[in-house]
């Protein structure tokens, strides 16, 4: 009989707390000791993006928590489903808004925020 998986949440109300440093040192403990683990961001406000052999991007954060984990480098292994949504923003307000590694422009407050 499998097993069904045992998840963790790491929640926050504020940016630039550490969750993602959090989330990564925990998942790194536990693949340590033997268990296999993902990291998930559903969304990264970041003006920095890291870029896949595939062309696509995801957030830095992922990027460290999939070398971090012990899952196959992320240049050799895209992983997309880790990082769905990187949003780049600006003073001016406007976005540049990637969902799932891939480029979908850039949008103002307004368009971005009826998405």
């Amino acid at each position: 009989m499998k097993r069904e998986p045992i998840r963790i949440m790491i929640q926050g109300t504020r940016v630039g707390i550490g969750k993602s440093l959090i989330t990564i040192g925990l998942a790194r403990l536990l693949n340590r000791a033997g268990y296999r683990t993902q990291v998930f961001k559903a969304q990264a406000m970041d003006n920095k993006k890291y870029q896949l052999s595939s062309g696509g991007f995801i957030p830095p954060s992922m990027a460290c928590a999939a070398q971090g984990t012990g899952h196959t480098p992320i240049y050799l292994k895209p992983l997309t489903n880790v990082g769905p949504a990187v949003d780049n923003f600006s003073l001016d307000q406007q976005y540049e808004v990637y969902v799932m590694s891939k480029y979908l422009g850039v949008q103002g407050i307004n368009e971005y925020l009826s998405y």
